[in-house]
C-alpha cells in the first residue's frame, strides 16, 4: 500500500506505506506551508497520473520527523543492540571458520532446540569459502536487525542521527559486553589487567569478523591502552548515563522553510542582482575548470566577497535559480556555502590562540594555500640546509683540529681569499686527512674523485680535497641564489664569507671618516623601504647597507655574502681589522649558508605568487606579505581578517627568526640536557609510536616494523631532520649545543626520537598510498588534502598510486610529520615567535602543543563540522591508544628505574598525562610524583630555571661535603647525584636510596 496526501491546490504527494499518516498530516503543513486536505492508503494500481513523488528534501524532513517521534529509550536500545561487541565478533569469526550451528534454548531463531549452520545461513553455506561465510553471517544478522528495528534501521541508514540518546546506547553496547565487565568488582590491579586483555581481544575479534585477519599492531595498541581505559570508562559511563543531550534541528530545515516562504518584494531586486553576479562568476569558474561542481557556489561567493547570509538571502528572495548541475542538491550546497563563509568570520586569533595554537594551524584556518606554501618553505629550507651542512662537515672537522692560534690565522687567510695559503697552513699544522661519514657529492680533484655512499660508511679526504669541496659548496650556493633571483648574481672567484661585522666599532676605528657615508646610505635605504626612520631598519638591513658600502665590490651589491665584481673596498683584513669580524671560518661559513638559504627560500615563498617582490637580493619580506595575501584573497584563497593573517605571517618571517639572548639559549639547553639526556627519558620517547598508531592504525603498525627493518621510503635525513629533535631545542650554539648533543647521543634519546619520526613518516606513506587506490579511500584522502594541495592534488594522487617519491609526496609527508612533531618555527605558537627571550617558558612543551593540535584537528574540528560520531570515536581512540599507552610506558619507565611495575599506578599516570596536556612538563610531573606540590606549580611555568637551580644546589652540597666537611667520596649523600647529567638518575635510584624513597612516597600517597 502507498500513502497518498492531497493538498488544497490539487497537488497529490505519494509516500511509502511505512510512513505514519499522522506525521504526514502535521509535517507537510509545516514544510510546504499548506494544510493536507486528505490522507489515505491507496493501492499502487489506483495511483493517479497527477500524483507526484515527494522530493528528497521532503522525504528527509519526514524522516527527521519520524526519528524525533521515537523516544530516547527506543533510540538507546536500538544503538545498544546493534553496536558490535567482542562476543558478536568472536562468534562470527568462529562460526565462519568452524561452522557448528547453535543450541537455541528459547527458540529465538524459530529453528528448534538446535539449528544447523545450513538452517541458519542457507543450504549452500558449507560450500562457501571463509570470507563468503563471514559475509553471509553478517547479512543474516543484518536481516534480523531489520525485522526487529525496521523503522529505526531505515531512518539511521537514511542519514538520520539517533542523537545523544543513541550515542549513550552505543557506548553502553560497547562497554556492557560481558567481557568488558569482567574486571568489575575486582581489585584495581585486576581491573586494569583484564581491561587490557579485553581491549586487545575485542580488536582482534573485530579484525577477524570484518576483515578476516588480525591487525597485530592495532591489537597491541588496544591492549596497551585498555589497561587504563576500562576502569575509567566504567566510571565515566556511570557518570554520563543520566545526562540528556539537546536535540538540535538541522540548519537546512530552516533554509527550506525560508525558500518556501513568500518572497519579500523590497529585497527581490537586490537579490536578483546578487544572483546574477553569482551565476556569472560560477560560469566563469566552471569554464576555467579550476573548481569542481560542488564547490562552484562557495568559490564564486569568496571571489565576490559575499557573506554566508548574503548568499542565503539571494537564494531565498530571488526568482532566478542557481546555475549548478541538476544532480547536485541545491539546499545542501547553499547551506554548506553559508557555513563555510560564516566560518571565515569566525576565525579568531585571541590570546588563547596566540599562546597555545600552533602558527601553522592558525594560518591554515585563514588560508590552506598560504599554510601549504609556508610548509614548503619550511621543508625546502630544512632539506637544503642539511644538504649543505653535510657537505661542509669535513671542513668543520678539519678546522676543529687546528689550535686556537692557527684557527685565527686560517680564518684571516680565507676571509682575504687566500685559499692556497689557508690550505698550506692546515697541512703544515700536521693534518694529513679528515675522516667523516655521510653523502659526499661526486666531484673531481687533482688527487682522485669524491664518491657517494650510503651515509653510514666512513670516508677519508685530504686537506686539499676538503678545501676544494668547500669552494665547490660556495660556488653551488652562488648558483642556487643566481637561479632564484630575477636579476641573477655576478660571480666573485674565491669568495669566502666574513661573517658578522661589528659595524659601530669598525666605524669608530675609522675615525668617523666613513660614518657620514654610512648614515646617509641608511637614510636612503629607509626611504626606499617606506620606513619612517633608520631606527625601523632591522639589523640585517643595516648590515646589508654597510656591506654595499664597504664590503661589496664598487658599484655592486651583495646579499648573504654573495658579492660580485673584482675588488672590495675593504679588500684585505689585517690583524687590526680582523677583530671587528669575530666569527671564525667555521662559524662564518655556517651562518652564511643558513642565512642565504633562508633568504632565497623566503624569496621563493613570495615569488611563487604574482606578487612583485622586487630585486631578490634586497627584497623586503614585510612589504611582500600584504601584497601576496591580497593577491590570494582575490583568488578566493584567503578567508577571514586578512590584516590578522598578515600579522601572523609577518611574525613568522621577522620576530620569529630572531634568536634568544645567549644566556637564555644556554639556560634552556642545559636544562633540556639535564632532563632528557638520560636512558629513562629516552625510553619515554618510544611512546611516540602510540601517536603513530592513533593516526595511521594498521598502516602505522606496519611502519614500525618497516622502520625496524630499515625499509622506509623516506626518513628524517631526506627532510634535513637527522639531528633535529624539536624546534625549541634547536636555536643554540657553542658549548651548550655540544653538551646537549653529546648527552642526547649517548643516552639514546636522539636515536629513539629519530626512530619515532621515521616510523611516523612511513606510516603516513603507507596510509596515503593505500587510500588513493580505492574510490572510498580517495574520497577520504581528498577531504583531508584536496584544498591544501589545490591544483597539485591530482598530481599528488598519481604519484602516490605509482609509489613515486616526488616534491608533492615529500610535502605531504612533511605536513603529516608536522601534524604531531614540532619540526619548524611554524609549529610553534605566535607567542613563542614574538618573544625570543620568552621562549624559555615553552621549555619542553612543544610536543604537548603538537598533541593539543592533533586533538584539535581530529576531535574538535570534527565536532565543529557536526561529525559528532567521528569526533567521539577519535576522542575514545586517543584516550585508549595514546593516553592509556603513555601511562603504561610511564610505568615501564618505573620498572627500568628499579621501582617495579605496578598496574595500580597506571591510572595515576593517566592523570599526570592529562596534566601534561594542560601545560606542565616532564620535570613538573617528577615533582608531582615526589609530592613537591609547590615545585610542580613553579616548574609548570619555568622548568629550565628550577632544573638548573636544583642541579647547582646538588653540586654545591657535594662540594660542601668534600671541602668543608672533609667527607670521602664514599660518604657523600648519593641523593645529590640525582640531577647529574646522563647517569645521575639511575645512580640515585639503584645506589642512593631512590627506589626506597619512591616506595615510601607511594605508601604515604595510599594512606
Amino acid at each position: 500500500m502507498t500513502i497518498e496526501a492531497k493538498l488544497p491546490d490539487g497537488t497529490t504527494l505519494l509516500f511509502p506505506d511505512e510512513t505514519d499518516p499522522a506525521v504526514i498530516q502535521s509535517k507537510v503543513k509545516e514544510i510546504l506551508g499548506q494544510p493536507v486536505s486528505e490522507v489515505s492508503e491507496v493501492s499502487q494500481e489506483s495511483v493517479t497520473q497527477e500524483s507526484t513523488q515527494p522530493t528528497q528534501d521532503q522525504i528527509n524532513e519526514l524522516n527527521k520527523a519520524q526519528m524525533d517521534g521515537f523516544s530516547a529509550i527506543e533510540k538507546m536500545k536500538y544503538e545498544f543492540d546493534t553496536t558490535e561487541s567482542f562476543l558478536q565478533n568472536a562468534d562470527i569469526a568462529a562460526e565462519a571458520w568452524m561452522p557448528i550451528g547453535r543450541i537455541d534454548l528459547f527458540n529465538t531463531a524459530g529453528k528448534g532446540l538446535y539449528a544447523s549452520p545450513t538452517e541458519l545461513y542457507g543450504n549452500d553455506f558449507m560450500d562457501l569459502n571463509l570470507d563468503q561465510r563471514r559475509e553471509r553471517i553478517q547479512k543474516v544478522r543484518y536481516q534480523k536487525q531489520i525485522q526487529e528495528y525496521p523503522e529505526l534501521t531505515r531512518l539511521a541508514e537514511s542519514g538520520q542521527s539517533t542523537g545523544g540518546a543513541g550515542f549513550l546506547g552505543a557506548l553502553g553496547g560497547a562497554l556492557a559486553d560481558p567481557t568488558t565487565f569482567l574486571p568489575v568488582g575486582q581489585s584495581y590491579k585486576a581491573m586494569a589487567g583484564i581491561g587490557g586483555l579485553v581491549a586487545g581481544s575485542f580488536e582482534a575479534a573485530r579484525g577477524l569478523a570484518e576483515e578476516g585477519e588480525i591487525d597485530l599492531q592495532s591489537t597491541l595498541g588496544y591492549t596497551v591502552g585498555g589497561a587504563v581505559l576500562t576502569p575509567a570508562a566504567v566510571k565515566a559511563f556511570r557518570t554520563a548515563a543520566p545526562l540528556v543531550s539537546k536535540k538540535v534541528s538541522p540548519a537546512f530545515n530552516k533554509l527550506k522553510a525560508k525558500v518556501a516562504s513568500k518572497k519579500n518584494p523590497n529585497t527581490a531586486a537586490s537579490a536578483e542582482e546578487t544572483m546574477d553576479l553569482i551565476n556569472s562568476k560560477m560560469m566563469e569558474l566552471k569554464a576555467s575548470g579550476s573548481v569542481e561542481d560542488e564547490g562552484l557556489l562557495l568559490a564564486a561567493s569568496k571571489r565576490l566577497g559575499l557573506t554566508g547570509d548574503q548568499v542565503e538571502n539571494a537564494v531565498i528572495n530571488s526568482n532566478t535559480k542557481l546555475d549548478i548541475p541538476w544532480n547536485i542538491e541545491v539546499d545542501k550546497v547553499v547551506l554548506d556555502t553559508k557555513v563555510a563563509l560564516n566560518s571565515a568570520s569566525a576565525v579568531k586569533n585571541d590570546l588563547a590562540n596566540k599562546l597555545i595554537t600552533t602558527t601553522i594551524r592558525k594560518v591554515k584556518q585563514y588560508s590552506p594555500a598560504v599554510a601549504q606554501r609556508l610548509q614548503k618553505f619550511e621543508m625546502d629550507s630544512s632539506v637544503k640546509s642539511q644538504e649543505m651542512m653535510q657537505r661542509i662537515r669535513p671542513f668543520q672537522i678539519m678546522f676543529s683540529k687546528l689550535s686556537k692560534d692557527v684557527q685565527t690565522e686560517f680564518t684571516k687567510r680565507l676571509k682575504n681569499k687566500d685559499w692556497a695559503g689557508a690550505t698550506k697552513l692546515a697541512e703544515d699544522a700536521g693534518i694529513s686527512s679528515i675522516t667523516t661519514k655521510g653523502i659526499i657529492p661526486t666531484g673531481k680533484t687533482s688527487k682522485g674523485s669524491f664518491v657517494v655512499n650510503d651515509g653510514q660508511q666512513k670516508y677519508t679526504m685530504t686537506v686539499e680535497e676538503t678545501m676544494k669541496q668547500t669552494k665547490d659548496v660556495l660556488n653551488d650556493m652562488h648558483m642556487y641564489g643566481n637561479e632564484a633571483f630575477e636579476n641573477g648574481l655576478d660571480f666573485l672567484e674565491g669568495y669566502f664569507p666574513r661573517g658578522k661585522i661589528l659595524i659601530n666599532e669598525l666605524l669608530h676605528a675609522f675615525g668617523d671618516v666613513r660614518t657620514p657615508m654610512y648614515k646617509a646610505a641608511l637614510k636612503r635605504e629607509a626611504k626606499k623601504l617606506n620606513k619612517q626612520s633608520i631606527d625601523e631598519l632591522t639589523e640585517a638591513q643595516k648590515a646589508a647597507v654597510f656591506t654595499d658600502l664597504f664590503e661589496a665590490p664598487i658599484g655592486r651589491s651583495a646579499v648573504g655574502g654573495f658579492s660580485s665584481g673584482k675588488q672590495r673596498v675593504l679588500e684585505t683584513l689585517d690583524d687590526d681589522l680582523l677583530q671587528f669580524y669575530p666569527d671564525n671560518a667555521s662559524d662564518a661559513l655556517t651562518n652564511y649558508i643558513n642565512n642565504t638559504i633562508n633568504h632565497v627560500e623566503k624569496y621563493k615563498f613570495f615569488k611563487g605568487n604574482k606578487t612583485k617582490v622586487g630585486d631578490g637580493k634586497k627584497f623586503d619580506a614585510s612589504k611582500s606579505v600584504g601584497s601576496m595575501l591580497r593577491e590570494l584573497q582575490s583568488e578566493g584563497k584567503v578567508i577571514g581578517d586578512i590584516e590578522e593573517l598578515t600579522k601572523i605571517v609577518n611574525l613568522r618571517f621577522n620576530e620569529g627568526e630572531k634568536t634568544p639572548a645567549r644566556f637564555f639559549q644556554q639556560l634552556r639547553s642545559v636544562a633540556s640536557s639535564l632532563l632528557l639526556g638520560n636512558p629513562a627519558s629516552a625510553f619515554i620517547q618510544f611512546a611516540d609510536q602510540l601517536t603513530n598508531i592513533y593516526r595511521y592504525g594498521g598502516d602505522g603498525g606496519k611502519a614500525i616494523l618497516q622502520t625496524v627493518l630499515g625499509r622506509n621510503v623516506q626518513n628524517t635525513k631526506d627532510f634535513g631532520l637527522a639531528n633535529h629533535i624539536a624546534t625549541d631545542l634547536s636555536d643554540i650554539k657553542g658549548f651548550a649545543k655540544s653538551f646537549q648533543d653529546t648527552l642526547f647521543k649517548y643516552s639514546g634519546f636522539r636515536a629513539v626520537d629519530r626512530f619515532g619520526k621515521n616510523s611516523l613518516i612511513q606510516g603516513a606513506w603507507n596510509k596515503g598510498t593505500r587510500l588513493v587506490k580505492s574510490e572510498k579511500g580517495l574520497k577520504k584522502f581528498k577531504e583531508q588534502w584536496g584544498e591544501t594541495f589545490g591544483d597539485e592534488f591530482d598530481s599528488l594522487v598519481n604519484d602516490l598510486k605509482a609509489g613515486k617519491v616526488t616534491e608533492n609526496t615529500k610535502l605531504l609527508l612533511w605536513n603529516e610529520l608536522s601534524g604531531s612533531q614540532p619540526i619548524s618555527l611554524s609549529d610553534m605558537p605566535q607567542s613563542y615567535l614574538s618573544s625570543p627571550n620568552g621562549r624559555i617558558f615553552y621549555q619542553l612543551k612543544s610536543f604537548t602543543l603538537k598533541q593539543i593540535q592533533l586533538l584539535q584537528d581530529s576531535v574538535y574540528d570534527e565536532a565543529k563540522k557536526g561529525n559528532f560520531k567521528t569526533a567521539g570515536k577519535n576522542a575514545l581512540a586517543y584516550t585508549v591508544i595514546v593516553g592509556g599507552g603513555q601511562s603504561v610506558v610511564q610505568e615501564a619507565r618505573n620498572a627500568i628505574r628499579g621501582r617495579g611495575f605496578e598496574t595500580e599506578r597506571i591510572p595515576d599516570h593517566l592523570g599526570n598525562y592529562a596534566l601534561s596536556m594542560m601545560g606542565t612538563s616532564l620535570y613538573g610531573l617528577n615533582q608531582l610524583e615526589d609530592l613537591e606540590i609547590k615545585k610542580f606549580a613553579l616548574s609548570s611555568l619555568t622548568p629550565a630555571i628550577l632544573t638548573v637551580a636544583d642541579f647547582a644546589a646538588d653540586q654545591t652540597r657535594i662540594l660542601d661535603e668534600l671541602i668543608l666537611q672533609g667527607y670521602d667520596w664514599s660518604d657523600l649523600d648519593k641523593k645529590n647525584f640525582k640531577s647529574f647529567p646522563g647517569v645521575g638518575d639511575m645512580y640515585y635510584n639503584f645506589f642512593g636510596g631512590g627506589i626506597e624513597d619512591f616506595l615510601e612516597r607511594e605508601e604515604k600517597r595510599k594512606d
